[in-house]
């Protein structure tokens, strides 16, 4: 029964600090994708970089600067 409990205090303790790094990323970015929705793309470009520097993996992040960068001006030429 030893055994069991030590994994089942294991899974606990990785499950818990998976979830603190979820809440704690979707909290970080509240600001920037209002401002996205907002299509007020400067300020939420520069919201986003500060964000890429924590979060260097996430490919939504990366898609939405670049849609920032797209949308920044309305001369595409």
């Amino acid at each position: 029964m030893k055994p069991f409990r030590k994994i089942c205090i294991l899974i606990f303790f990785f499950l818990n600090i998976f979830i603190s790094k979820i809440l704690a990323q979707s909290g970080d970015g509240v600001i920037a994708d209002e401002m996205f929705a907002s299509k007020n793309y400067v300020q939420a470009l520069d919201e986003y970089l500060k964000l890429e520097k924590k979060i260097t993996t996430d490919i939504e992040l990366k898609h939405r600067i670049g849609t920032c960068y797209l949308n920044m001006h309305d001369d595409k030429g």
